[in-house]
């Protein structure tokens, strides 16, 4: 781009000077934010050529103004590209714009490259993560202790691994989209008060899962009701939940099984059917991420009696062009046996027995050795995967 822009200087200096005076607010604008950009520290190479002194208060809100620099860069191209056109002849022109554009693309070559390494790294989690997402699959909510406010530890090496650890759990509860009490933001109008002591003292809600990291465990736990039952170690953490209502939903009723079909993409219906150690984004399937999944609906009207679910499901083997295994029982009974062949649409089939009145038909799905997308095929998906639902269709029987 900066060859172009000299090509331009030089031979069509007045096409240069026209676009300059006819977007002149334009073009002081971008002054500006290059002026920001360069900061009140210049340097060169090493050395520290200039030195404006302490940021003006009003500045410190951007913190990394090098950002500023970002529009200007992004209208110098578009428009280094456009006055190439109109300033030479049309293939000439156009040979500039498309050997620009070249240029630019590989010069951007190791930019690219890093960004992919970036994003295929598998994090260096500062929690046991493997043990955490299956707990996370089976609850509906995530609290926090302490929350981002609340840290207590003057050691700043503490603090910075709590907020490690913060982040972590953000990340692995987003996964799931999960509400949180807590959040980091890089700036706040009004900064919350801490309240940690009155939520670890808030009895475990259905659906809870509450994770005490090291700094705020002599605090808060001794708050939690019923903490020596329901609480337990994982890792440096303490894992808090109610075991017998964790795979609940956390309000209302559970959702009605209805003859028809379901479908795992966005408003299918089959996301509430879901009751625990499933994966539905809306994306057309529902993958299973624990060792144990669990499908729950209430029975009413005409699935009273005798009726068939009919599956349409994908496996993913723990090894590419394998066998998925799966489990599966109807309200604690043995009901199936399934070989999922790895990535191939298979349809499977329950029969269900009528029922004397209305009730809750539970179906839990086994799965023996969950595989992971990043060990197994690169990327950055850590989810354990066993199998997807994509559709159910229920009919009588």
């Amino acid at each position: 781009m900066v060859i172009a822009l000299t090509l331009l200087v030089i031979f069509h200096t007045r096409v240069v000077i026209r676009a300059l005076r006819r977007h002149a607010g334009l073009a002081l604008a971008l002054v500006a934010l290059t002026a920001i950009a360069i900061s009140h520290q210049v340097g060169a190479g090493g050395m520290r050529v200039l030195d404006l002194g302490s940021v003006p208060a009003v500045l410190e809100q951007f913190r990394a103004s090098g950002r500023f620099f970002w529009p200007v860069g992004l209208t110098l191209g578009v428009g280094t590209v456009a006055l190439l056109l109109r300033a030479f002849p049309d293939r000439a022109g156009l040979t500039l714009a498309l050997l620009t554009g070249a240029v630019q693309f590989a010069d951007a070559t190791l930019l690219r490259d890093r960004l992919r390494e970036e994003v295929r790294r598998v994090p260096d989690w500062a929690v046991h993560a493997s043990a955490l997402r299956p707990m996370m699959a089976e609850h509906r909510r995530l609290t926090l202790l302490p929350s981002w406010f609340c840290m207590t530890s003057s050691d700043r090496a503490v603090t910075d691994m709590e907020h490690r650890r913060l982040l972590n759990l953000l990340v692995l509860g987003a996964e799931r989209a999960m509400p949180v009490n807590t959040m980091y933001v890089a700036r706040w109008r009004d900064p919350p008060s801490c309240r940690d002591a009155e939520q670890a003292a808030t009895p475990i809600l259905r659906g809870e899962l509450r994770l005490v990291l090291p700094t705020a465990q002599a605090r808060d736990l001794p708050l939690i009701p019923d903490a020596a039952r329901l609480c337990r170690p994982v890792g440096d953490l303490v894992a808090c939940s109610d075991p017998e209502a964790a795979n609940e939903a956390s309000t209302g009723m559970r959702p009605l099984l209805r003859l028809g079909t379901v479908t795992a993409a966005l408003g299918g219906g089959l996301a509430p059917l879901l009751a625990a150690g499933f994966d539905a984004r809306g994306d057309g399937t529902a993958w299973t991420v624990a060792r144990r999944a669990v499908f729950s609906a209430l029975r009413d009207g005409p699935t009273l009696g005798p009726v068939r679910l009919e599956m349409e499901l994908v496996g993913y083997a723990a090894r590419p062009g394998g066998i998925r295994r799966v489990g599966v029982r109807v309200d604690g009974r043995e009901a199936a046996s399934w070989e999922l062949p790895d990535g191939e649409v298979s349809a499977q089939r329950l029969d269900l027995g009528a029922m004397p009145s209305s009730g809750e038909v539970r179906i839990e799905f086994a799965v023996e050795d969950p595989a992971i997308p990043a060990a197994r095929d690169g990327g950055a998906d850590q989810r354990r995967l066993g199998f997807a639902i994509r559709r159910i269709t229920v009919t009588p029987r």
